[in-house]
This record gives structure tokens, C-alpha cells and sequence, in this order.
């Protein structure tokens, strides 16, 4: 039953059962797997590639995306220019164009809200919230993983920045650090290095560089330290 309404699509590969199964006229697809690209009734799509079971399954118009794993690009209908690579990356992406997942959940987002674009994320669980943030660059095992309707933020690390949802225009760079934000009030935080502004939740236009630099202040904008423990005073050494 794979490619079975086709009737003047060309340059179609379908393997697996319900495989691009309702595409009539859609164009250079490769399907691979169960109900991988089954679509919609009536609906037509270009030049996708997915490979793993119900990889982009909903798809109707999207064109030019690239799918592999189980249910990678799962709820995507007219997204287009994306590439999801592992378990469940982009599951809930809907709309969305021109994103980057690689890893296990990543950008897997919530279930009717996921419209991000041009967000790219790496690693295990990152950006696994993600609904309608843009443009985030994400790295790490659960970087940035409550991220929501953020944008702009570049996160780098494991668990950095993971309580972040609707915060924008960070740069966290890091194992840990920025790991408490949870707050539009920190917009435009620098954090570099490990653990850097641990505790931070709503510190504003913060810049902290160094091994647990300000990884005890919890609010206070407009600071700049710089020097490993700076300004964390129980966790300098003498």
C-alpha cells in the first residue's frame, strides 16, 4: 500500500506500509518506513526525505524536509527547509521552516504550539519545549530544554540555560551555567563558563565570565564580573 493514490507524482521512492500513501502528484519524495509521508487526503508534497517509522507522517504541503528517526517530523504539515535527525526530534513542529534537530527529542516542542523557526539545536532534550522561539542555537544534553518562545539566545553546554522559556537574547556558554533563569527580566545576560550565574533568575543585562562567576546572585541587573568565583565569595578558596 505505499504510494497507493499516487497517479502523476514522478521520481517517488516509497518503502514501507502506507508510505507516502495519500501524495497524487507530489514530486521526488523518498519514503522509508510505515507510514512514513502518509499525508493527508487530497494533498500533494515535493522533495522530502524521510526514513523511520511515521517519520514526517502528517506531512500535506511541506517541501524540502529532511527526516530521520522514529517520528521525526511527526506533526509537520506545511513546514518547509527542515532537518530533523533522531527519536522524536521536531515530533510536534507543525509550520515551522528552516530548522536544525539533531539528537534524542530535540525541538520536539508541545503538542498544537510548535511554529518555531530557524532555531538549531544539537544533543539529547534540547530545546525540547520549544513552541514559537526563533533563531536559538542550542548545544548540549538538555541545554536549553524549557525554552519555549524565546529567541536569539545562543546556548552552549550541558544543562545551560535549561530553565530558560520565554527569554531572549542570552549568550550562555557552560556546563550549568544560567541553569536558573526563568525570567524575560534577564534578557541579554552573558554567561561564560562553568556553573557562571547559577542562580540567576531575572538578573537583566548581566555579564559573568569565569568558572562560577556570579553563581550565587539570584537577581541584580546591570553587573560585569569577570575572574573564576567572582563575586560568588562561599566559593573562593584562600
Amino acid at each position: 500500500s505505499s504510494a497507493y493514490h499516487n497517479t502523476s507524482g514522478i521520481r517517488n521512492i516509497a518503502i514501507g506500509s502506507n508510505s507516502l500513501f495519500f501524495n497524487q502528484t507530489g514530486n521526488y519524495n523518498t519514503a522509508v518506513g510505515t507510514s512514513s509521508m502518509e499525508g493527508a487526503s487530497g494533498q500533494n508534497h515535493h522533495n522530502n526525505s524521510s526514513l523511520g517509522y511515521h517519520s514526517l507522517k502528517n506531512i500535506t504541503t511541506g517541501q524540502n524536509n529532511s527526516c530521520i528517526g522514529f517520528r521525526s517530523g511527526f506533526s509537520n504539515t506545511t513546514g518547509f527547509r527542515n532537518q530533523y535527525f533522531g527519536y522524536q526530534s521536531g515530533y510536534y513542529g507543525t509550520t515551522g521552516r528552516s530548522n536544525i534537530a539533531i539528537g534524542y527529542n530535540s525541538q520536539q516542542g508541545v503538542s498544537g504550539s510548535t511554529t518555531g523557526n530557524y532555531n538549531v539545536s544539537l544533543g539529547e532534550n534540547t530545546l525540547s519545549s520549544l513552541t514559537s522561539g526563533g533563531n536559538n542555537f542550542v548545544v548540549g544534553s538538555n541545554a536549553g530544554l524549557s525554552l519555549t518562545s524565546g529567541e536569539y539566545n545562543i546556548i552552549l553546554g550541558a544543562l545551560s540555560g535549561d530553565a530558560l522559556t520565554s527569554t531572549s537574547n542570552t549568550v550562555i556558554i557552560g556546563r550549568a551555567s544560567g541553569s536558573a533563569i526563568n525570567s524575560t527580566n534577564a534578557n541579554g545576560s552573558v554567561l561564560i563558563g562553568s556553573y557562571a550565574g547559577n542562580a540567576l533568575t531575572s538578573a537583566s543585562n548581566t555579564v559573568a565570565i569565569g568558572m562560577d562567576a556570579m553563581a550565587e546572585h539570584t537577581t541584580g541587573d546591570f553587573n560585569t564580573v569577570v575572574g573564576s568565583s567572582a563575586m560568588s565569595l562561599s566559593l573562593i578558596h584562600i
